[in-house]
């Protein structure tokens, strides 16, 4: 009986499934470092790729992954300038996305971002972030974030989001 279950309910997510209109996506966004990133970076840039599902119209998720950049900032310590690396990351996460009216859309990311520079472990990633949906393009607005033991890197971001069916 539970697998005739399992098998109905499956067939029929299945069949909405292939009814949903389901959408590759592209975004790029730029903005500015904050918690412990602001101390030595001066600007965040990201690009991220993804696929949605739609579960209904009003709510859609799946996977996405991209690339995160901060610059590194110059240090004065003492006297002594410092030269703080870049770092980038990887962030590869799940997401979903909720409209509570037309157009307008709250969405969150997470998962784990993998460290690309030397010395950089990566860490938890999450990005709770909004959008506002012109038809193909989308404006967004969300604070990326990074952590690992305590320490965060972070990020303000905006920018712009496009959609392919």
């Amino acid at each position: 009986m539970k697998k005739l279950v399992l098998v109905g309910l499956f067939a029929v997510f299945a069949m909405g499934m292939t009814q949903a209109q389901n959408q590759f996506r592209v975004g790029a966004q730029g903005g500015v470092p904050l918690g412990d990133a602001d101390d030595f970076t001066v600007f965040a840039i990201a690009v991220e790729l993804g696929y949605l599902f739609e579960i209904n119209d009003n709510f859609q998720v799946g996977p996405s992954a991209g690339v995160q950049h901060y610059f590194g900032d110059d240090l004065v310590f003492a006297g002594v300038t410092v030269e703080a690396d870049d770092e980038t990351f990887l962030p590869i996460s799940g997401t979903a996305r909720f409209s509570p009216v037309e157009n307008f859309w709250f969405g969150a990311d997470i998962g784990y971002a993998v460290g690309l520079s030397d010395g950089n472990d990566g860490g938890i990633y999450y990005k709770p972030h909004a959008l506002y949906d012109f038809g193909p393009l989308a404006a967004t607005l969300g604070y990326s974030g990074i952590a690992n033991d305590g320490f965060t890197v972070g990020a303000l971001l905006f920018g712009v989001e496009f959609g392919f069916d």
